[in-house]
């Protein structure tokens, strides 16, 4: 029995040792779990982003081919549509306040972003836009996402809020920027086209105005996505298989897929609880929404 207990020491005694070295056991790599979540009657569910409460928001499509905003609390479900919308309206960000950001599709191919509470729509419009949209806002209210610049025919990512104005970001060598994530400190993720017409995601870091291209490994194209306060970040990429999905935290990329779908997972959304959300698609093409933990 002595013989038993000295073994059942070594392993606590290797860790003490390792510790007084400085040296940190490497951290086991996420599990992760998953939930789905659909809008009832609906005939496609896609959703993009989730707050610190667990208020998800996204969008559904009814039977007549149009779309609605949805917020999602527990079990409730609330469907939202601008006052101007024709063919749609679209949410892609939600801060800790509930302040919601998205766009609406009136009838003739415009865009237009806004951000919602309480019933009150504000609309987004940096100066000389069309065709604006909006995907993140943080819990001060500042926003994030792109718009056509019809006098340089391109389109510009930008971050701001109606009282404070609006900072253009073109990522260098870029055809196109398109900003969708932004944390508490303002940092942002984009996206961005290259010459060749690939897709690829930037942080860009408020404090020293630089652009970092993050990248999944193994990837053809990467779409980053949401970012949490931590600096956690959500990434779509797609490879020889399919698109998939990538958490990328400490400096490392762990990569998932919902195993019901494989080779279809978007998951575009973080919290700071460690919950993401997203969507898959099946073969058919139809869209649900999924939740993710980790």
């Amino acid at each position: 029995m002595k013989t038993l207990r000295n073994f059942a020491l070594i392993p606590v005694l290797a860790i003490l040792a390792l510790s007084s070295l400085g040296i940190a056991a490497t951290p086991a790599p996420p599990k992760f779990t998953y939930t789905p979540l659909t809008v009832p009657g609906a005939t496609s569910t896609q959703l993009f982003a989730i707050n610190n409460s667990a208020v998800i928001v996204g969008d559904y499509v009814d039977t007549a081919g149009v779309t609605h905003g949805v917020m999602i609390s527990g079990t409730k479900r609330t469907t939202i549509n601008h006052p101007k919308a024709v063919v749609g309206t679209y949410l892609f960000g939600i801060n800790s306040t509930g302040t919601i950001a998205g766009l609406y599709q009136d009838g003739v191919g415009g865009y237009y972003g806004f951000t919602y509470k309480g019933g009150k729509f504000t609309p987004i419009n940096p100066a000389g836009s069309t065709i604006t949209t909006v995907y993140g806002i943080n819990d001060a209210g500042v926003v994030t996402g792109s718009y056509f610049d019809a006098n340089l025919n391109l389109r510009r990512g930008f971050y701001g809020s109606p009282t404070t104005g609006y900072t253009i970001l073109d990522v260098p060598k870029s055809t196109s920027t398109l900003g969708w994530g932004i944390n508490k400190a303002g940092n942002i993720t984009l996206v961005w086209i290259d010459t060749a017409g690939l897709r690829h995601g930037s942080l860009y870091t408020v404090a020293t105005k630089k652009f970092l291209t993050l990248n999944v490994p193994g990837s053809t194209e990467t779409l980053i996505r949401g970012i949490d306060t931590a600096g956690d970040i959500i990434n779509v990429y797609t490879d020889a298989a399919g698109t998939h999905s990538a958490l990328r935290t400490g400096g490392k990329y762990y990569k998932f897929s919902d195993p019901v779908q494989p080779n279809n997972t978007r998951v575009t959304g973080i919290n700071d609880k460690r919950m993401m959300i997203g969507n898959v698609v099946d073969i058919n093409g139809n869209w649900s929404g999924i939740k993710v933990a980790y």
